[in-house]
């Protein structure tokens, strides 16, 4: 769920979502992150420039979910 709220949240490249979930080790969101591109709730998009690296973003089908738990969360805060 932390990955899905980064993501909803904008952050797209993978050292932003690290650096946003701040404990997370870096095999492990690879993990999470390849996990949820395969149940496709992840698009994985290749960025040739300036060099080569993947932007993540939400599927649109998990979109709404995502944010309606977001908004969920910040009601309670």
């Amino acid at each position: 769920m932390p990955v899905l709220l980064a993501l909803h949240f904008n952050y797209e490249h993978f050292q932003d979502i690290r650096h946003a979930l701040e404990r997370v080790t870096p095999r492990m969101l690879a993990s999470r992150l390849g996990e949820l591109h395969d149940l496709g709730a992840v698009n994985k998009q290749l960025i040739e420039q300036p060099r080569p690296s993947f932007l993540y973003r939400l599927h649109c089908h998990v979109d709404k979910p995502i944010n309606q738990l977001a908004a969920n969360l910040q009601s309670i805060l």
